[in-house]
């Protein structure tokens, strides 16, 4: 029972990150007259949100306003502007956390 909780546990998270990504893509869509920004369609909005503050876009502010929605995640004794929920977001992105296990391992074929 244990094993089930933990694997459906798992699973609602893979659907909450599709969601993440398909409203993503969506705002992507909706906002790219004001951006000129791509969404990936795989990319989360926090990863996205980071990139443009990194890249110094005047959207950038998002990264804030979404680290602060996850203010839990900030480093301890720092201020929510400080938080890193968003560039975790990238750095996942970038090792393909999200993807699944045996893609992980085989990144370099």
């Amino acid at each position: 029972m244990k094993q089930f909780i933990s694997l459906f546990g798992l699973q609602f998270k893979q659907v909450l990150i599709a969601l993440d990504q398909f409203l993503g893509a969506l705002f992507g869509l909706i906002l790219f007259p004001l951006t000129r920004a791509v969404f990936w369609a795989d990319e989360t909005i926090s990863s996205w949100a980071y990139r443009a503050w990194r890249d110094g876009k005047w959207y950038g502010f998002l990264n804030h306003i979404i680290n602060l929605l996850f203010f839990w995640q900030a480093d301890i004794g720092q201020w929510y502007w400080y938080g890193r929920h968003c560039k975790d977001a990238y750095i996942s992105e970038q090792i393909g956390r999200q993807q699944t296990p045996e893609l992980r391992n085989n990144r370099g074929l």
